[in-house]
């Protein structure tokens, strides 16, 4: 079953399997970039592997946060 994710305002189509790393890929995000989301325990960081549809709600908006060094936020 699919679902929407929204990223800067465009609706991405995504399947019950799709990977952080592949929604990447779609976007056109580069390895300096990591998937974010506003969770229940705030902002929550996707791993390359996770699959989306286990973290995010339907229509939720993704966010981008740069990688720096394989730092986050420099």
């Amino acid at each position: 079953m699919g679902m929407t994710i929204t990223h800067n305002g465009e609706e991405y189509p995504i399947t019950s399997d799709t990977t952080a790393a592949e929604l990447k890929e779609e976007i056109g995000l580069d390895d300096d970039h990591r998937l974010s989301f506003r969770g229940d325990n705030g902002a929550e960081t996707l791993n390359e592997d996770d699959v989306i549809a286990d973290h995010v709600d339907e229509g939720q908006e993704i966010s981008t946060i740069p990688v720096n060094g394989g730092r986050m936020f420099g």
